[in-house]
């Protein structure tokens, strides 16, 4: 799919009522920009990957994108995008700001969302950082589990705030259990901790990385945060210990990424974007 000015699929929350899922959806226009410096001392032409909004949540919905280099969009089993780049000459030591927008229908009420089959296993089991068999995160489950995804979800969130001292972003992630031994953890962790928990539990849980909204339509670096999701009622639903909010405000949330360490992305370990050689310096605003 090129994206000079993509306009993405229309109509894709599925719901009961599409119509009044429409009417109370809330139009959000971000936008985001690279510095992409050549290091070298001659004419680089290399491509860069950089993740856009995924195309649907249970509250979000990609209506639209655009950069202004030239590219194309990829969309993953989780359905996040990423955008690769085919970067214009670049002079030697030249940076040049490359600039990504997107329109987004925001819904404050989560509409359903069906868990594809492909991927009942995958929210469900452990990986890397969400360790759910783990005998630390198992032994807790009969303390914290409800016949109910919502009831077990809001006990397990209470105690991953009683648990882990916030911290700011320290360079690494933790996971689940080594932050539930230091007491401690940064966004992320917190959303380990919660998500390895539930899937310990039985329920479905995910992690997704992001930015919260505020009053400004341009996406800052220091403003990239993670949360966790859990499935009930046919619908992902919001759980952010870090923040302390339990199923509200959820249309402030604008993902980036589904996190999975199961699939391997153009990006490597990186989280937001990524230069495909030696020689580009991409930095956000």
């Amino acid at each position: 799919m090129l994206c000079g000015a993509v306009t993405l699929p229309t109509g894709l929350f599925a719901q009961d009522d599409p119509k009044r899922a429409e009417e109370s959806a809330i139009i959000r226009r971000v936008r985001y920009s690279l510095i992409a410096q050549n290091q070298t001392g001659h004419v680089l032409e290399q491509r860069a990957f950089v993740h856009a909004p995924v195309r649907q949540t249970s509250t979000q919905r990609g209506d639209a994108l655009s950069c202004t280099q030239p590219s194309f969009v990829e969309v993953d089993v989780f359905g996040n995008q990423t955008l690769r780049l085919q970067m214009e000459p670049l002079a030697p030591y030249a940076a040049r700001i490359v600039t990504i927008d997107a329109q987004l229908s925001m819904n404050g009420t989560p509409q359903p969302q069906a868990i594809p089959p492909m991927l009942e296993h995958t929210y469900r089991a452990p990986e890397r950082y969400m360790e759910s068999v783990d005998p630390t995160i198992q032994a807790l489950v009969p303390l914290l589990k409800s016949q109910s995804a919502r009831q077990t979800a809001k006990a397990v969130f209470e105690f991953v705030r009683r648990s882990l001292r916030k911290e700011e972003y320290a360079g690494r992630d933790r996971g689940a259990v080594s932050a539930l031994r230091e007491h401690v953890g940064g966004c992320a962790d917190h959303a380990y901790l919660f998500t390895a928990l539930m899937r310990a539990s039985g329920f479905p849980a995910r992690v997704v990385n992001g930015y919260i909204d505020g009053d400004s339509a341009v996406l800052l670096a220091h403003d990239f945060h993670t949360w966790a999701e859990f499935h009930d009622e046919g619908a992902w639903l919001l759980a952010d210990a870090h923040q302390g909010r339990f199923m509200r405000e959820a249309a402030r949330y604008i993902a980036m990424r589904v996190v999975s360490h199961r699939v391997p992305t153009a990006l490597g370990a990186n989280q937001r974007f990524a230069a495909a050689g030696a020689g580009l310096l991409l930095t956000m605003n």
